[in-house]
């Protein structure tokens, strides 16, 4: 039901600066629109990098050559700067790389570019900037040479400042270097302190997607080993001091531990107050990030996280005590056996509870460096700490330490070790569970979308909290947060990833929400969704043969039993175990029951599954596992082009009759997970189509909302309607008029009315 932006939107630019011509003054009418620009380097996907000549050309050629080795997706080809023709100019793609003194095709077209260089300065945006690590960036910006094609390039004063930000991007996501969210971004010192996106058609300065940080941090506090930064106004004196006599106290147990004291550099220990602007800043939005090249750490410090302090630094202060691993679980782990509150309750808390309930890790998938890469990053770090807990008490201090970088145990002892670690842990006691299962209120309320697909506009975003109150003033009491992974091939079975991209549905993201949600009375269903390319749908899901089926369901339980137990730690409501596969269902309800009773073990909170109206949702047999019936409702309603009030809702009603019999037989409440109309000519013929070429008409999609409401009214078997959808920022549903969101439309006084009415 949604469609996803796989690729990032890209930004067009331009700048009015004094001294300038401005790009909007020189361009001619027809220059293209960033929507436009963006659709040239899909199609395209072709990419000439241009790099710089001079000292540094070598390195460049380096770089050049792994960024072009690594691609899949476009076709890229390098060039030196010296060698490009005027044909490539012209009708190239061009990603431009180096310093205005190194690059001669950058220098060439400068004067046409929205900024002013100088081997000395840049000026843009009404600052100037002259620092020797200063880096500019330019994203899908219209090509001088010829302006229906993007240009992108990297430049500023130093060439080894240059190539280490583009590695640093290209090492953590390599598709961020061209398709960029924003338009324009400024880079001190590997922190961004501008960034922004310029107007759809007039090129210049968008006023509501521009940052500065450029203020410079404040330095709170100073200890031995660490320099306390803060990024945002809010954090005390005695805070900060509490955390660092808890990083010194535990630095201080590591270096006994090891039996080791050397000359550490000091961390760098920085602080912000919510992951929107660490995100906006950095482009991580982790709960706490390390960088051991630059030895710094970077944390979020709020009430969205309290009690949960990840400690990080010790992950950096282990490599440079100890070097790297034999295995990456070891450092991971080791980290985790010095850390009090991971996850709140500590590792040891969350790996018995994966133990008691059959969802550990074995030994050897900790052993699997390519699994173990893939993997939850919450169920490896528990498995992790409570392994490097049991070498510890079988081998001492002593040879763990000796075996912590050159480890390489052969298959016999890897089984060994697994059998004593699991009755190891078996001796411990079982852990209760931390709440008692929360009781539902009637849910009214929306699926909450992820529609901004970036920092700013996204989950994370003060916008999406604007939103979500939004939806508490029309009386909702509920909402589906809507976290997605992508498999390719209906057919082919694949890892199931968990996405982690700053501007995306990461976790941190669906924390902030649970989080602003709860802070306004709401309740929150966390409904994770299987997104599949090629026009296909989850619904086709159907492996060729039962190995194939085996790995779908491996890969499937790992995915989900993330969310699992990220829904547990964050206490949500309710949980979705799936969403609308048909055919991985029907003929496969073992399976799907094996998961459900798994996930029994890590998960308190109310279960279900989110069945798609028809066949799977009227011959699925599995429902006595779960909480509540979901039902995602898109039957038709008519066929006719001008159906009267009185026959939609007769229509309608039937329709309750069928979806009654369901809830008598199998005596599970239901909820409507999924239903909605789009504002569109007919839209209760198909409710779930796209848009097409229909007509707007609100009317239709008002009607149809009626109907739901008055024939839900008096349903005591139905315990709530989550609409599709309310977007996490408003202004989508003013640019996207024929989707769902009933946003500002005759569609909203509806849901207002029957809200206000239900609460009474």
């Amino acid at each position: 039901m949604k469609t996803i932006y796989f690729f990032l939107i890209l930004g067009v630019l331009s700048c009015n600066m004094s001294g300038q011509t401005s790009v909007q003054e020189s361009a001619p009418n027809e220059l293209p629109t960033a929507r436009q620009l963006r659709k040239v380097l899909q199609e395209k996907r072709e990419i000439l990098l241009v790099y710089s000549d001079g000292p540094m050309a070598t390195q460049y050629q380096q770089l050049a050559q792994k960024m072009t080795g690594k691609n899949t997706y476009f076709s890229i080809r390098s060039i030196r700067a010296e060698q490009v023709s005027e044909a490539d100019k012209k009708n190239s793609i061009l990603f431009l790389m180096g310093s205005i003194d190194s690059n001669p095709v950058l220098a060439e077209l400068l004067g046409q570019l929205p900024l002013n260089l100088s081997p000395q300065k840049i000026l843009f945006a009404d600052h100037q900037f002259s620092k020797k690590e200063t880096l500019f960036r330019i994203s899908a910006y219209p090509n001088p040479q010829n302006k229906q094609l993007p240009i992108y390039f990297m430049t500023g004063f130093d060439d080894v400042q240059i190539i280490q930000q583009i590695e640093q991007l290209y090492s953590k996501d390599w598709t961020s270097l061209f398709w960029s969210s924003w338009g324009y971004q400024v880079f001190e010192k590997g922190r961004c302190t501008l960034l922004g996106s310029f107007g759809q058609k007039d090129w210049t300065i968008d006023k509501k997607v521009h940052w500065d940080f450029g203020n410079p941090a404040d330095t709170i506090l100073q200890t031995e080993h660490f320099i306390f930064i803060g990024h945002q106004q809010g954090f005390s004196k005695k805070e900060v001091t509490n955390m660092a006599q808890t990083c010194e106290q535990t630095l201080g147990e590591i270096e006994v531990f090891c039996n080791k004291k050397v000359q550490l550099p000091k961390i760098s220990f920085n602080l912000y107050s919510n992951t929107e602007e660490k995100g906006l800043m950095i482009f991580n939005t982790d709960q706490s990030n390390v960088s051991f090249v630059k030895q710094e750490v970077h944390s979020v410090v709020n009430e969205e996280f309290s009690n949960n302090f990840l400690q990080k630094e010790n992950e950096l202060i282990l490599r440079n005590l100890l070097d790297k691993p034999a295995f990456w679980f070891l450092e991971n782990g080791l980290s985790l056996y010095f850390t009090k509150h991971w996850q709140k309750e500590g590792y040891q808390y969350w790996a018995k509870k994966l133990f008691q309930s059959n969802n550990e890790m074995p030994l050897q998938e900790l052993l699997n460096e390519q699994l173990y890469q893939e993997e939850s990053h919450l169920v490896k770090a528990c498995m992790s700490g409570a392994f490097v807990e049991f070498l510890i008490h079988k081998w001492g201090d002593k040879k763990f330490l000796e075996n912590y970088n050159n480890w390489s145990p052969n298959e016999k002892e890897i089984q060994s070790l697994n059998q004593e670690w699991k009755s190891y842990m078996a001796q411990k006691a079982p852990v209760a569970a931390r709440r008692k299962k929360p009781t539902l209120p009637y849910w009214q309320g929306f699926n909450f979308a992820h529609e901004g697909y970036q920092v700013y506009n996204g989950y994370i975003s003060k916008e999406a909290t604007r939103s979500l109150g939004e939806l508490k003033d029309l009386g909702s009491t509920a909402i589906a947060v809507v976290p997605y992974t992508y498999m390719d091939q209906a057919n082919e079975p694949n890892f199931l990833r968990l996405t982690n991209h700053a501007g995306s549905e990461n976790d941190e993201s669906v924390i902030h929400v649970i989080h602003a949600a709860r802070k306004m009375g709401i309740q929150s269903l966390v409904k994770p969704q299987v997104w599949l390319g090629h026009g296909s749908w989850s619904g086709f899901v159907e492996m060729k043969t039962q190995e194939d089926w085996d790995r779908f369901f491996d890969y499937y339980y790992r995915w989900i039993r993330h969310y699992a137990m990220l829904s547990e730690i964050h206490e949500a409501e309710a949980l979705s175990v799936g969403v609308e596969f048909g055919k991985a269902t029907l003929g496969h309800e073992e399976e799907w029951k094996t998961i459900f009773r798994k996930l029994r073990g890590i998960y308190s909170g109310q279960l279900t599954y989110c069945a798609n109206w028809g066949e799977e949702f009227e011959q699925v047999n599995f429902w006595k596992e779960l909480d509540f019936i979901g039902l995602n409702c898109y039957y038709p309603l008519s066929n006719s082009n001008a159906p009267s009030q009185k026959d939609l809702q007769q229509a309608f009603d039937k329709i309750l009759d069928k979806v009654e019999g369901i809830a008598k037989r199998f005596q599970k409440p239901i909820i409507f997970t999924e239903i909605g109309f789009r504002p569109v000519e007919g839209t209760w013929k198909n409710p779930h189509a796209q848009a097409g070429d229909r007509a707007f008409n609100e009317v239709h999609q008002r009607m149809c909302y009626e109907v739901v409401h008055q024939g839900l009214a008096d349903k005591e078997w139905c315990r709530g309607i989550l609409w599709w959808k309310w977007p996490s920022y408003l202004a989508y549903g003013k640019k996207n008029k024929k989707g769902f969101a009933p946003y500002d439309l005759e569609a909203e006084d509806v849901v207002k009315k029957w809200f206000s009415e239900r609460s009474k």
